[in-house]
């Protein structure tokens, strides 16, 4: 009876109570990973990408009406000057307007002949507007035949519009009229000394009609259009993109074509030529996410605008350059990219919803791509008489990888959840370990020394001894029940160590992925004040050097000093050697500015085959010294495949009515006189 008694307190006292309670555990451990697991699964796998392609879907579309808005202003202004003009034309009463306006010392024609190139300009003045006539417009003597004065009459009448439009409207190259063929007077602002700039880039243009030479076929293409015509603003037409004669930049020209009053052959046009680092800029101001970019596209052949050479990697594209016509085009074609989902895509596109697709690029990273149709436009397409309505898009990149970074934050909320189970967990293990402790107590009072072994035990496993073992000296119920708490402290022990190495684990993939993105922004930190070829600053670093300069000097009055200068002759080694010899001429160059110049100098590349060197803490003396030295140290270097090479310098010092242009404008006006001195030398300037 003793014996029954005794079988019934341990089921009562030990083996009920301990199994319930193992099996609560149990049952609460197994919810709570079903719901992380639950969680995990869903969040990550659908909701986040899903989130992020919203996300993506919604900044494009931002951006593209961004960029939307940009273009119609720039539209309105041109169908501003062009709808002056047509009224000019309709009405004939406005005849007499160009002699009126010409007649205001403002706005006199005062054209110079030059006698060397033959073709004349008005000279630069206040309205800061220009005049160029060609030298087959021209009588031997430099003057204007019959047909040419009359149009320079006439169209004087619209430069008090003309100067509004180009000094209080949107940023832009250059805005102008151009006369029909019979006279392509071309009238613009601001001012520019525009047939000399041609007889440098364009050799030829001089004894060709204008708009054959530059746009062959264009204006067929705009009388094709007779007697049907379109209402103004669907006839603006947009040519290819092209870098501007004048040096500044990639442009696209905006044509809004003229037409006589009967409506029976063209009158010329207004155009208006835009500098796409202004929708670049804005693009790439506004693209969505922290690792991707956004770029404009062109929908007829894929043609991509304004595009980094490193994201042209991503997208598989090389560079495109074409001198068929009169201005040289440079691009890249999303439709002759290597990567075959991206070629497709770029004949795919249409409709005006944002469309979302996957590509792997060439080195096995995954990116989402947004496309987002911005405008219709007519697109002349640099040769002959066809102009087809095509439109632009906005396209979005963004790394798949980005997306690890939402991961990290479900991450840790599934650590929180994760964190909150153990806590019941915990809690749970506890409040059994004081129960099977009180138990011992009573057991260790009245039984045998098997529960004072087992109270002891659990004393150890309160102290977070989880390796502890109760030794088992009894055969009866009281040593099965040893045995079960063994067991019971081993799990809890092994939940502990794995929960343990789950979170090392995770500090560890934390520390490695903050490491690697410390290491990505130091790496575009460099890249983003870096010119890629020569390994010098950058425009925008130099850009960024001359504020700090000049703040230094209103606080501290120590003047510095700039040196700009131009590698003589530059064209004719990338004609006879090849660009690659080119960019090795311009490393070279690089190697020997950063060798000679100062620590405290900073040297980069202005652009093309222009240096900037700034000195900080020289005056113009001091500067003329270094730039005599750069130009000693160029012309005895002997270049690989070239031979010697010279360098003009233009040298002057900060003053303290200056601004960061004005020096280096300052700078350029000293380089322009050593080259008309002869290059290869030194030329200093001490004030404008």
């Amino acid at each position: 009876m003793r014996f029954s008694q005794f079988s019934l307190k341990v089921v009562l006292f030990s083996v009920i109570p301990l199994g319930l309670s193992t099996s609560i555990i149990l049952m609460i451990q197994l919810h709570e990973v079903k719901t992380i697991t639950e969680s995990a699964t869903e969040i990550t796998d659908k909701k986040a990408q899903a989130i992020y392609e919203a996300h993506l879907r919604s900044q494009s579309e931002s951006i593209a009406d961004k960029v939307k808005l940009r273009l119609d202003a720039i539209e309105n202004e041109l169908n501003i000057l062009r709808g002056s003009a047509q009224l000019m034309i309709d009405q004939p009463a406005l005849a007499e307007l160009g002699k009126k306006v010409a007649d205001v010392d403002f706005f006199r024609n005062h054209f110079v002949y030059n006698t060397q190139q033959h073709w004349a300009n008005l000279p630069d003045s206040d309205s800061d507007i220009s005049m160029s006539i060609w030298g087959y417009l021209l009588k031997p003597d430099g003057q204007m035949d019959e047909t040419t004065r009359k149009h320079v009459d006439f169209i004087s009448g619209i430069k008090p519009l003309l100067f509004s439009i180009g000094h209080y409207g949107m940023p832009k190259g250059w805005l102008y009229i151009v006369g029909p063929k019979s006279t392509p007077v071309m009238t613009m602002t601001p001012w520019a000394q525009m047939p000399a700039i041609f007889d440098k880039e364009y050799p030829g243009h001089n004894t060709r009609n204008w708009w054959d030479f530059f746009f062959p076929g264009i204006v067929e293409g705009w009388e094709a259009w007779l007697p049907d015509l379109a209402p103004p603003r669907q006839q603006v037409t947009l040519t290819p993109l092209y870098k501007d004669a004048g040096g500044t930049g990639m442009m696209v020209t905006f044509f809004a074509p003229l037409w006589s009053a009967d409506r029976s052959r063209n009158e010329g046009s207004a155009a208006l030529d835009y500098n796409l680092n202004n929708l670049v800029e804005l693009v790439k101001n506004e693209r969505a996410g922290r690792q991707g970019f956004s770029f404009l596209m062109e929908g007829s052949d894929g043609a991509v605008l304004g595009l980094k050479q490193e994201w042209a990697k991503t997208l598989g594209l090389s560079e495109q350059k074409s001198v068929d016509s009169g201005v040289t085009q440079s691009y890249f074609k999303l439709s002759e990219s290597k990567n075959d989902v991206l070629r497709r895509l770029a004949g795919e596109l249409n409709g005006d919803e944002p469309s979302l697709h996957t590509f792997v690029d060439s080195r096995g990273e995954r990116y989402l791509i947004a496309f987002k149709k911005i405008t219709d436009f007519n697109r002349w397409f640099g040769q002959g008489p066809t102009i087809n309505r095509d439109a632009l898009y906005l396209g979005s990149v963004i790394p798949l990888a980005e997306i690890g970074e939402v991961r990290e934050a479900i991450q840790s909320e599934i650590a929180t959840i994760a964190d909150r189970s153990q806590r019941s967990m915990l809690l749970i293990a506890l409040g059994v370990g004081f129960l099977v402790a009180g138990i011992a107590v009573i057991f260790a009072l009245r039984q045998t020394r098997q529960m004072r072994l087992l109270n002891a035990a659990v004393q150890a496993v309160r102290n977070q001894d989880l390796e502890t073992q109760v030794d088992i000296i009894a055969n009866d119920d009281l040593g099965g029940f040893a045995s079960a708490f063994n067991m019971m402290v081993h799990e809890l022990h092994e939940s502990y160590r794995k929960t343990y190495l789950y979170n090392q684990s995770l500090e560890a993939k934390v520390k490695e992925r903050t490491t690697e993105l410390e290491e990505k922004n130091a790496k575009l930190e460099y890249l983003s004040i870096t010119d890629p070829l020569t390994r010098l600053y950058n425009r925008h670093k130099l850009d960024q050097v001359l504020e700090s300069e000049h703040q230094r000097f209103l606080r501290s009055k120590l003047a510095f000093s700039v040196i700009l200068l131009d590698i003589d002759h530059f064209k004719l080694v990338n004609d006879r050697h090849g660009h690659s010899v080119g960019d090795d001429v311009l490393q070279h160059i690089s190697d020997i500015l950063q060798r000679n110049s100062r620590q405290t100098d900073s040297v980069g590349r202005w652009g093309g085959e222009e240096f900037l060197i700034i000195c900080p803490y020289a005056n113009l003396e001091g500067a003329l010294n270094l730039a005599e030295k750069l130009r000693i140290a160029i012309e005895s270097h002997d270049f690989p495949q070239v031979g010697h090479i010279t360098a003009s310098f233009g040298v002057t010092e900060y003053r303290s009515d200056d601004n960061e242009s004005r020096v280096v404008s300052r700078a350029d006006d000293a380089l322009y006189k050593a080259k008309n001195a002869g290059r290869n030398r030194v030329f200093g300037l001490s004030s404008a």
